[in-house]
């Protein structure tokens, strides 16, 4: 789709591991930012959910995968359909090995398709240890340029306003 040459569009995948919290957080943005309640989509045995708005000089067009959708194979298909990609990154004692094996498999796959990315640390309310610093360093994540928020379960979408200014240089122009 084209726009104006003062909007661009920006395709947003927010993903994590299942139960990682993607569609609640999905729903928050798209409530806080005005847009209403997101859409879903079927696509055959999967479901994503979908929200549009304007935000910063970007038509924002943000998906994710339906937290009851497990297909492993679906996230890439977002990723590689994406501008840039939010890794919801659940901090829970009982979800972070799964968060972590999710995002130890899908950053190679970033990398190699040079998706920017940025990191939520999501729940930290449920885990009373939860330290940024060990945790990037876990993650290998030190001294990078890789922007990182932390969330609480109440207020998942206040990240996406700390996570946008280092994810809005990232979005190609549109198309002439």
């Amino acid at each position: 789709m084209k726009t104006s040459p003062e909007i661009r569009d920006a395709k947003l995948a927010i993903v994590g591991a299942p139960g990682s919290g993607c569609s609640d957080w999905l729903r928050a943005v798209a409530m806080r930012r005005g847009s209403g309640a997101p859409t879903e989509v079927d696509a055959g045995r999967w479901r994503t959910l979908r929200a549009s708005f304007p935000a910063d000089g970007l038509r924002f067009d943000l998906f994710c995968m339906l937290d009851d959708c497990r297909y492993r194979g679906v996230e890439e298909l977002l990723v590689g359909a994406a501008d840039a990609v939010i890794l919801l990154f659940d901090v829970t004692p009982a979800w972070i090995g799964s968060s972590r094996r999710f995002f130890d498999r899908l950053r190679p796959q970033l990398a190699e398709l040079g998706r920017p990315f940025a990191v939520q640390y999501h729940r930290i309310e449920r885990e009373p240890r939860f330290d940024a610093g060990r945790l990037d360093a876990w993650l290998g994540l030190v001294g990078s340029d890789i922007p990182r928020a932390a969330t609480v379960s109440s207020a998942p979408a206040d990240a996406f306003d700390l996570l946008l200014p280092g994810l809005l240089g990232t979005v190609p122009a549109n198309d002439e």
